[in-house]
């Protein structure tokens, strides 16, 4: 998943609204999936992107501020069809792009959510009757990934990906785990030890989980990194293996920082762009 550094891209008409477009000679070539991988260990990764291969006029727009990709596409006649596409979860994480989970709305179709620890502490289940697209409530079970307790809080690891994200860790340290729904917010609700092993009562909005079609998933929120981030445009690898989404993204520190992002798990299905399932 990482591009080499020889690699010479193909560089693509931007649309972006938010300045003119730059090219870092040395950007960060690292996808958010390998990144994930990597830091947290994780063996299942989003697919990469296929659209580039029967797309072509390949551009990026921040119209309204929203981050969109557009792009030509060839549908299963053969015809080119105009298509676009607003980029999920994508975040500026201190002059880095990332991928990030959203808020939950599984509570507003799904009823009976309850949390269950396993017997080795190695696994948190949040379990919900969920309705289905026919109207039918189904069981469904997630485990809730990306969870540790920092310090007697509650917190998500801070490189946790929506598809690929580690086991959460809280519950090896923490007591009188629960779920809350109050004001339509699902809350994950429990007791961890801090720093001197003293408990503390502590709560977690849970981000990111959907109903699907009956199923708890994951998902995601709409982008924030056009919010923080300039310069964006989007290039071509020479094979066409890769689509990159290039910015200038502000630090923590305000300082502005050439960041370089893979757009993976995006199709051309039949003529128009949308993410793999």
């Amino acid at each position: 998943m990482s591009i080499s550094g020889t690699e010479s891209p193909v560089l693509l008409t931007s649309k972006t609204l938010i300045g003119e477009p730059i090219m870092s000679k040395n950007p960060t070539r690292l996808s958010a999936a390998m990144f994930a991988l990597t830091c947290l260990g994780a063996t299942q990764a989003l697919a990469e992107s296929s659209f580039q291969r029967t797309c072509t006029d390949i551009s990026f727009t921040t119209n309204n501020g929203t981050a969109t990709l557009s792009a030509t596409c060839t549908n299963g006649a053969g015809q080119p069809v105009k298509s676009s596409l607003v980029l999920v979860g994508l975040q500026n994480m201190d002059g880095t792009l990332v991928q990030a989970s959203g808020d939950s709305t599984f509570q507003k179709t799904c009823n009976d959510s309850k949390l269950t620890v396993s017997p080795n502490k190695t696994e948190v289940l949040l379990s919900a009757a969920c309705k289905t697209k026919t109207g039918a409530m189904k069981p469904a079970k997630l485990s809730l990934d990306a969870i540790r307790n920092d310090g007697g809080t509650l917190a998500y690891e801070p490189w946790a990906q929506w598809w690929s994200i580690g086991s959460s860790s809280f519950q090896r340290t923490c007591s009188n785990i629960a779920y809350e729904q109050k004001n339509g917010v699902p809350t994950l609700k429990a007791s961890c030890e801090n720093g001197t092993q003293q408990p503390v009562s502590s709560s977690l909005v849970l981000k990111g989980i959907q109903n699907s079609d009956g199923d708890l998933s994951l998902g995601v929120l709409e982008s924030s990194f056009q919010k923080t981030c300039n310069d964006s445009k989007v290039a071509l690898a020479a094979d066409k293996s890769r689509v990159l989404l290039s910015a200038s993204c502000k630090t923590k520190q305000g300082t502005m920082k050439p960041t370089t992002f893979v757009l993976d798990g995006i199709k051309n299905q039949n003529g128009q762009l949308a993410y793999e399932r």
